[in-house]
């Protein structure tokens, strides 16, 4: 699943558009001032794209979503950075796909309805 397809599902379902503020790659991840919702490519801009993460931002909490079910520290020091900002992280522990599958952005869109 590619940013174009992730970005017009989320932005188009009434459920989701109201807090969802787009897909980015990792160099490019916005500051998030409101309730809102994010998909962040691991890779840079530059790059092909890899692996599909996602993240909730509420009451300067933010919650980080890896289908793997790794920590943002996991995926190096731009994502450690980018969650230190916020008073409370949270992530889910649990892998929900092998590495071996290409499913994570269907897994990032289903978190963005929880």
């Amino acid at each position: 699943m590619d940013g174009n397809q992730i970005q017009f599902i989320l932005s188009h379902d009434p459920v989701t558009a109201p807090f969802f503020r787009g897909v980015y790659a990792s160099d490019t991840i916005p500051i998030l001032k409101k309730k809102s919702t994010i998909v962040v490519n691991l890779d840079a801009s530059s790059q092909p794209g890899s692996h599909w993460l996602a993240f909730c931002h509420e009451n300067n909490c933010i919650e980080f979503f890896d289908s793997y079910g790794y920590p943002p520290e996991y995926y190096g020091e731009g994502f450690r950075d980018f969650v230190s900002k916020f008073s409370a992280v949270s992530w889910n522990c649990i892998p929900f796909q092998s590495p071996t599958f290409n499913v994570c952005g269907a897994y990032c869109i289903y978190f963005n309805f929880k």
